[in-house]
């Protein structure tokens, strides 16, 4: 009864959240909607093929939602990997490093191969073909075009 008082309030309350007619016509709206779906089980409970096709193109679109969610997901990857193959590398600044064996041919550089920067001491560095910018002290390389910068 108290639920009822409130419901009556809020109907007459012209200064409510919601109008009147707003709340009729959601009240009617919802009403029709489960009319129309009581019709359609009825139907589909009648025709069992039916539902059982409609239940596998159903479970068909749930797995294809996840497949792309998850190609989203790979692309995504890919693409941060991607981003970090664009970023420049940072200038060799650590003192005490080897690197030998390095075919620069395939490599297309837009300043230098090998770039060894100030404060980098005492590195070994060897390669067939590039070039390198030493501005460190102490370094050893070879089979490298020395640049100036």
């Amino acid at each position: 009864m108290a639920e009822e008082n409130l419901v009556e309030k809020v109907l007459r309350d012209t200064m409510g959240a919601v109008h009147t007619e707003d709340l009729f016509v959601e009240a009617v709206r919802d009403l029709v909607k489960d009319e129309v779906k009581a019709y359609i089980r009825a139907r589909l409970d009648a025709n069992p093929d039916l539902k059982a096709e409609i239940r596998e193109a159903v479970k068909a679109l749930m797995e294809a939602k996840l497949r792309e969610g998850y190609a989203f997901v790979k692309l995504a990857k890919a693409g941060a990997k991607l981003g970090l193959e664009l970023v420049p590398t940072a200038p060799m600044t650590a003192s005490g490093n080897e690197m030998e064996g390095n075919d620069f041919e395939q490599f297309k550089a837009a300043v230098v191969d090998v770039m060894v920067d100030k404060g980098a001491n005492g590195n070994f560095v060897v390669g067939t073909n590039g070039s390198v910018i030493d501005l460190g002290a102490g370094n050893e390389i070879r089979g490298l075009k020395r640049l100036t910068k």
